[in-house]
């Protein structure tokens, strides 16, 4: 039987868009995973990339916020482990009165390089020396009320 995931992806990223799902379904520990840009849906535009995106991590985070999301995006032209990533790191930075400052990282990498990262973002003796090797591409801050933030 043929997984339904594959009507989500243009003909051309069928074979790629569906290894990618199942190699970063296999590597991170996802509590959220979807298809950008799939066909059916109301905001599909036939001139933007696919993409396959999952997200884990929510504790001490506000709703609608996860710790890290990583987007692959689906390109038939390159190399499956060549494929271009974001990597996004959330985390509170700060809190004043009832106010939370939330910061989000975001690193450019390839899934290949997300494969091998991976293990070590997962320990907090690794992590920011990994992060600090990797070049942000950009760096978001957001300002939520402290009810929003769930307590330890």
């Amino acid at each position: 039987m043929i997984s339904p995931l594959f009507d989500f992806f243009r003909e051309e990223n069928k074979t790629q868009g569906y290894a990618t799902y199942k190699v970063l379904g296999a590597i991170t520990p996802s509590e959220s995973s979807s298809v950008g840009n799939q066909l059916g849906s109301t905001r599909y535009d036939p001139n933007k990339p696919q993409s396959v995106e999952m997200s884990w991590g929510t504790k001490r985070l506000p709703t609608d916020f996860y710790k890290w999301e990583v987007e692959v995006t689906i390109d038939s032209t390159v190399d499956c482990f060549d494929q271009p990533a974001v990597l996004k790191h959330c985390y509170l930075t700060y809190s004043h009165g009832k106010q939370r400052f939330l910061q989000q990282d975001e690193y450019s990498v390839s899934l290949d390089q997300l494969i091998r990262i991976l293990p070590l973002l997962r320990k907090k003796s690794t992590r920011e020396a990994v992060l600090l090797t990797l070049n942000s591409s950009d760096c978001t801050e957001y300002v939520v009320d402290a009810e929003e933030v769930p307590a330890d």
